[in-house]
């Protein structure tokens, strides 16, 4: 038994494991385990071994989310030998439409073919699983199957994501085209409608998948292709930054070409943000409106033409930053920036405090050495005094004080 078993990224506590070997040498073992948000495994099966092969069948398996309860479709059976396994069909299901199935064989040597499905799986068991905080959404289909040999593998995958909403983002449909063939991986995305998608981002990756013992690995020197374009996409997506907004959030426009290597990526292309609205709730209750930002990518340095906003009710504080980033070093990446600002709005938690700035401030160095020049003014602030819950009050009239 443990309080805790984390495995491929799962996380589960109160873990008991009981186990019985029988006269024959098989071992019959029963899991039981709960994760920290209610979630709840159970699995039964037997294990035997023969020689250099070992066997492992899978009675029955039962999985309980917040959302619904995962059951094993029927006995799954798994062969490991001589550095490669055979799995017959572990499929597990629900009472609705979802689904998830993993089947095939991955021998020392021979022909690879093991095929990976998923249909309709709630993003939100996954979370659970993985104990992500945060509301996540969406529903997403998968499929994936691994080919050739150890020495040269072949990936192929496809899915897609529906109604999403992960880690604050809005992704309504977000489509997934993947391929590695020897030492590349070919990636697609494309987000929104198939017959005109909000945005495309497309890449060609260096990966070694490694079967033969190398392991799985992405060069520094290879290289790097691929470009990530957006029009006009909308900034509501973005609900943990624009929250609180009552009409257009504005649109992101995005233009990137990637080069290099995976060890020194470089990007070429620009960013535009027009008459966006943004709302930190790290921040508290801060608007900022007629949001407007251009910047330049070329090549391994990032061009802040401009970033500039309105703040207040009445629109009239006023921020905007310029400047530099060079990574040519990436351990310490060198900057110069600049920020001014005119009575502009930057925290506003009734409980801790509401402040407005003005001042104009520079950073410029490098990130292990940067030197902070200039100075702030707060137009208006108010700080928050918690009350005290009880008072000690000393009287200074009584018999062994002096009298007042």
């Amino acid at each position: 038994a443990g309080e805790e078993l984390r495995a491929a990224g799962l996380v589960l506590r109160r873990a008991q494991l009981d186990a019985e070997r029988d006269t024959a040498g098989a071992t019959a073992a029963r899991l039981t385990a709960s994760g920290r948000s209610g979630t709840a495994l159970q699995a039964a099966g037997l294990l035997d071994t023969d020689g250099d092969t070992t066997r492992v069948r899978v009675d029955s398996l039962r999985l309980s989310t917040a959302l619904q309860r995962w059951r094993l479709g029927g006995p799954a059976s798994f062969a490991i030998a001589d550095g490669g396994f055979r799995l017959d069909s572990l499929a597990l299901r629900t009472e609705n439409r979802s689904f998830i199935t993993l089947a095939g064989a991955l021998p020392k040597t021979g022909a690879l073919d093991l095929q990976f499905a998923s249909e309709d799986v709630p993003v939100a068991d996954i979370a659970e699983l993985l104990q992500l905080t945060g509301s996540e959404q969406g529903r997403f289909n998968l499929r994936a199957r691994l080919e050739g040999t150890r020495e040269t593998p072949t990936l192929t995958s496809s899915g897609e994501l529906r109604d999403g909403f992960v880690r604050g983002v809005r992704l309504d449909t977000l489509r997934l085209q993947a391929r590695a063939v020897q030492d590349r991986l070919a990636l697609q995305l494309e987000l929104g409608d198939s017959r005109r998608p909000a945005a495309i981002a497309e890449a060609s990756i260096p990966l070694i998948l490694g079967l033969d013992g190398r392991g799985v690995s992405l060069p520094s020197d290879g290289t790097l292709r691929g470009t990530v374009r957006a029009d006009s996409l909308g900034l509501d997506r973005f609900e943990t930054l624009t929250r609180g907004a009552t009409g257009a959030r504005g649109s992101l426009a995005v233009d990137i070409a990637l080069g290099g290597t995976w060890g020194r990526p470089q990007a070429d292309g620009t960013l535009r943000v027009r008459n966006g609205f943004l709302a930190p709730a790290q921040l508290g209750d801060v608007r900022w409106r007629n949001v407007e930002a251009d910047i330049g990518f070329r090549g391994d340095s990032i061009t802040i033409r401009n970033v500039e906003a309105l703040s207040g009710a009445n629109r009239t504080g006023r921020a905007n930053i310029t400047g530099w980033v060079s990574l040519a070093d990436r351990s310490n990446p060198r900057m110069s920036l600049q920020l001014t600002s005119r009575a502009f709005h930057v925290f506003g938690r009734r409980e801790i405090a509401d402040i407005d700035v003005s001042g104009a401030l520079t950073l410029s160095g490098t990130r292990r050495s940067a030197v902070l020049r200039g100075a702030l003014t707060a137009d208006r602030a108010i700080v928050s005094i918690p009350e005290l819950a009880s008072k000690d009050v000393i009287s200074l009239d009584g018999p062994d004080r002096f009298a007042v």
